[in-house]
C-alpha cells in the first residue's frame, strides 16, 4: 500500500492511506466515524499505525 500525498497549505504536505473496501464493510465504519491514530515502532524496528474508533457514527 503506497500513501496517497496531497499538498496543503504553506507548503506542507499531507499523507493518506485508504482503506480497503472489504475492511470498511466488515467493522462497519462510516464516513462519519471518528478515529484517534497511534504510531509506535515494535521490537523489529517496524511502525505499527493503530487507528482506535473513538466516535462511530
Amino acid at each position: 500500500m503506497r500513501p496517497f500525498v496531497r499538498k496543503s497549505g504553506a507548503g506542507n504536505e499531507v499523507y493518506y492511506l485508504n482503506i480497503p473496501k472489504d475492511v470498511v464493510e466488515a467493522y462497519q465504519i462510516s464516513r462519519d466515524d471518528n478515529f484517534i491514530l497511534s504510531v509506535e515502532k515494535d521490537s523489529e524496528g517496524n511502525l505499527v499505525l493503530k487507528y482506535t474508533r473513538v466516535n462511530k457514527a
